[in-house]
């Protein structure tokens, strides 16, 4: 019944997936105690080195969201040798083992019956409250506390404005391994992708610990790629917050069209 179950329920969301140039529809569902269960997809960028694997997408969006009673991961198509060593290290204190070339146990209990898809939004009042920069801002503000940063003690949190009058989370998380490390900044982007929703009009950061902090040039690619339209606000503590158009973060950014294929 679960094999049944996860292959149909993988399955409606590889349309999701981002992938012009890898033609991989990577879909996996990370599975939490009482059965519920966070998507993550893959997406590709033209700067192909910063496409977000599904793996760290799902995991990412878990931590953002706050839900890391992880039971287990299912992969919609075989798990390469770096995906499986991502799982390992992608949870402190949390054994990973391979059940099949598909499946990763986070313990040693049975899989729940399937629940319903977790929310990816958190509550921020009406719409009006969200298109408000100030009370996104507080919002990012107080999501940035999730950020697991065991490395660099440097908390970053992202709110992107939704159309319901909720906003999407992410915050940086960082791994053993540093080049599997996301910013909040396409932690929410990717969230945003899995979940099939709408480009955001406004973006807004917090960079508690830096008043001079700003998206780092990888952040400024995919922003530009998955949010070109949106405006973005940047915290930086005791300063007043900025506020930049998105294609204006990026000069001359690397579009990828000559990689388009026929």
């Amino acid at each position: 019944m679960h094999d049944e179950w996860l292959i149909h329920t993988a399955s409606t969301y590889q349309t999701r997936a981002r992938v012009p140039w890898s033609r991989d529809p990577h879909v996996v569902l990370l599975l939490l105690g009482n059965g519920d269960w966070i998507p993550g997809v893959r997406i590709d960028s033209a700067s192909f080195q910063l496409s977000i694997p599904a793996t760290v997408n799902a995991v990412t969006t878990a931590y953002a969201l706050g839900r890391l009673d992880i039971e287990a991961l299912y992969s919609s198509r075989a798990l390469s040798d770096a995906e499986v060593l991502y799982l390992r290290g992608a949870f402190a204190g949390r054994s990973a083992r391979t059940g099949s070339s598909q499946m990763v146990h986070f313990s040693d209990a049975p899989l729940p019956t399937p629940g319903t898809e977790v929310s990816p939004s958190v509550p921020s009042g009406d719409r009006d409250r969200v298109a408000d920069p100030r009370s996104m801002i507080a919002g990012a503000r107080h999501v940035a506390e999730r950020a697991h940063v065991p490395s660099s003690n440097f908390p970053v949190g992202c709110l992107l404005d939704a159309e319901d009058g909720t906003a999407i989370p992410g915050v940086n998380v960082e791994h053993p391994e540093w080049t599997w490390i996301l910013c909040a900044e396409r932690n929410a982007l990717s969230t945003m992708v899995s979940y099939g929703l709408a480009e955001p009009a406004t973006m807004a950061l917090s960079c508690p610990k830096d008043d001079q902090g700003t998206p780092c040039g990888a952040c400024r690619q995919l922003i530009v790629e998955l949010a070109p339209g949106a405006s973005v606000w940047m915290d930086r503590g005791n300063r007043p917050p900025d506020c930049m158009e998105a294609v204006s973060m990026l000069p001359h950014f690397f579009t990828g069209r000559a990689l388009t294929p026929d």
